[in-house]
């Protein structure tokens, strides 16, 4: 198989240029393999398949990264595997102009064990996870990668890394946000993936934004003023108009614990001055308080004092 590999490099009127050599992918079991595939973006539901590319196969991650990247990454090759990971994520990032512009983004890294160690795979895309669809792959690429990923990290706005145990998104189901140094049980059982951005709408959740499942409808969260303090991916949309759309899970349904007051209010009765004994109930609406030293109110309930006396209405 011929495959371009960085063996020279040549300035020539500024460019940098490379040769092409004749190099086999590696086969042979035990031996590293470091794969790129290729993703083509679908729907915001799992209900179509996508089929990965046949992947391009090297044996070291440098030479994967530099043909994943277009050649605009280039790692050193006398650097341990460890660094060379490190280095991957700094120039992926400090490269996102670079790599937008040239339409080249690596979404997430497969690898073979813990740690991310052993042979990768690399899936690439020509658009990074946006808030308005996810990227889906119904099966792994190649026999060899179904039931062996063993960690996995995730890039590009891709915070939702999802493994699924069988084909066609079905079986046990693991969320990385987006990196996972181990699996646990879903170690060496994963055969297709997903991936999605923090603001994509998830089927299910409540219809409270409009704009991203991030973009949380100013006007149903009034009266819970801890809301956006709580979720800090989550911004203030004040023009939804009364349209309502599915919120992503990283906004969910206002509770209790988004009006600054988490804590329950209590209320106590006693009428005791009166020879009978004391009732106490708990809420969470902040709705409680205690009546004529008669009884105690609730959320909407009464309790009334045990063995009341003729003063307190029954």
């Amino acid at each position: 198989m011929s495959k371009c590999r960085l063996t020279s490099v040549y300035l020539v009127f500024g460019l940098l240029t490379f040769v092409c050599t004749a190099m086999a992918a590696p086969s042979s079991t035990g031996v590293n393999r470091h794969c790129v595939v290729k993703l083509a973006p679908a729907g915001s539901g799992a209900s179509q398949s996508v089929t990965p590319t046949q992947p391009e196969c090297y044996s070291t991650l440098r030479d994967a990264a530099f043909f994943a990247t277009g050649g605009r990454i280039l790692l050193p090759s006398k650097e341990p595997f460890r660094v060379q990971l490190e280095i991957l994520d700094q120039e992926l990032q400090a490269r996102k102009e670079e790599l937008s512009a040239a339409g080249t983004y690596v979404i997430a890294i497969d690898y073979e064990h813990i740690n991310y160690g052993g042979s990768s795979l690399i899936w690439e895309n020509s658009s990074p996870c946006v808030p308005e669809g996810g990227y889906y792959a119904a099966t792994m690429p190649t026999s060899f990668w179904n039931d062996r990923v063993s960690s996995t990290l995730g890039y590009s706005d891709c915070t939702k890394n999802v493994l699924w145990e069988h084909q066609n998104w079905a079986g046990a189901k693991l969320t990385c946000s987006p990196n996972c140094s181990s699996v646990g049980s879903m170690n060496d059982k994963t055969s297709s993936r997903e991936w999605h951005h923090t603001c994509e709408g998830v089927p299910g959740m409540w219809r409270g934004c409009r704009g991203t499942g991030c973009h949380v409808c100013a006007e149903l969260v009034a009266n819970y003023p801890c809301y956006f303090q709580n979720h800090p991916n989550c911004v203030s949309n004040s023009t939804c108009d009364g349209q309502y759309f599915t919120c992503s899970d990283a906004c969910p349904a206002p509770t209790q614990a988004d009006t600054c007051n988490p804590t329950v209010c209590n209320a106590a009765a006693s009428c005791a001055n009166a020879g009978g004994g004391t009732a106490f109930c708990s809420g969470t609406s902040n709705d409680c308080f205690s009546v004529d030293n008669c009884y105690a109110y609730c959320d909407g309930q009464y309790y009334f004092c045990p063995n009341p006396p003729g003063i307190c209405p029954l």
